[in-house]
């Protein structure tokens, strides 16, 4: 799959900073060129549900993106008032529409709507996430064609550092573990043991965190992972986006850590751009399967 080639990174003082931008960039150049060379038509439909600030940005940034290189977007937006049903019913409708290669539905969806529900409508062959059950059996058969984004770009990205080798271990501090479980399976070809731990595991991870070559977190808590969770040149992934002082910030506390890290993905500018290039990679594998 990736190679060392995909390596880019800069050094601040003796920490090697993971650039997801340059990464992502090394990634979407690559798909311009396949789409230009095989003169392709990808298409993505975004269902955008309610008036959230930050989902409306995120989706700005992904068509931005898609369109700089050559995926034609349309945008449903929905009141976030809406009803399951009508959310349901977009998701059929663009299952049929045969212009359509891939569906994207931002999360978080409002509380009255069933998330999981929404997501095992999209056919599997459109799902853009790669959420649906029947792409996550595949990937775990090693059969995919699509890959979890969030989580192929969290792999990506701590393949990318120096410091990475086979025989790591590896905690990932989540809130949920459906996004622990498919960095587990992409990181066990490397003999890499993966343990979850919930953020309300507060004693445990403190005790075993400072144990782990590489740390992922993603619980949405400014400055959760401080120097006393760290051991000397991990591997710090972090997912974490927090707006804290008209400023974001990730969930660890970058300036307490830099000096005992090995690699630390930047916030922002770490997975953000890697989730969004591995989104791509998605849609115009999904364009290609089609044809």
């Amino acid at each position: 799959m990736e190679n060392k080639s995909e390596n880019h990174f800069q050094h601040n003082n003796k920490i090697e900073l993971l650039d997801g931008r340059i990464l992502a960039d090394t990634i979407n150049h690559k798909l311009r060129r396949i789409i230009v060379e095989e003169n392709l038509q990808p298409t993505l439909a975004v269902v955008l549900v309610g008036d959230d600030p930050a989902s409306h940005l995120y989706v700005n940034l992904k068509k931005k993106a898609c369109e700089k290189i050559g995926i034609e977007v349309s945008t449903y937006f929905l009141d976030k008032q809406c009803t399951q049903a009508e959310v349901e019913e977009t998701i059929q409708w663009l299952n049929n529409d045969e212009t359509c290669d891939a569906i994207l539905v931002q999360l978080p969806l409002p509380k009255h709507i069933n998330t999981d529900k929404i997501i095992n409508l999209i056919q599997p062959d459109k799902d853009a996430d790669g959420f649906h059950p029947d792409n996550l059996k595949k990937m775990y058969s090693n059969q995919a064609t699509v890959f979890p984004a969030p989580a192929h770009a969290v792999v990506r990205l701590i393949k990318s550092s120096d410091y990475f080798r086979s025989g790591l271990t590896t905690a990932v501090i989540s809130n949920n573990d459906i996004f622990f479980q498919p960095i587990k399976h992409l990181l066990q070809p490397y003999n890499i043991i993966t343990t979850y731990y919930s953020p309300d595991d507060i004693e445990l991870i403190n005790k075993e965190s400072k144990s782990a070559d590489i740390i992922v977190v993603a619980v949405g808590q400014p400055n959760f992972i401080n120097q006393n969770h760290i051991q000397k040149d991990a591997i710090v992934i972090d997912v974490g986006t927090n707006r804290q002082d008209n400023k974001t910030i990730g969930d660890v506390d970058f300036d307490n850590v830099k000096n005992i890290a090995g690699s630390i993905t930047p916030v922002p500018g770490g997975v953000g751009p890697m989730t969004i290039a591995c989104l791509l990679e998605n849609v115009v594998n999904l364009h290609k399967q089609k044809s």
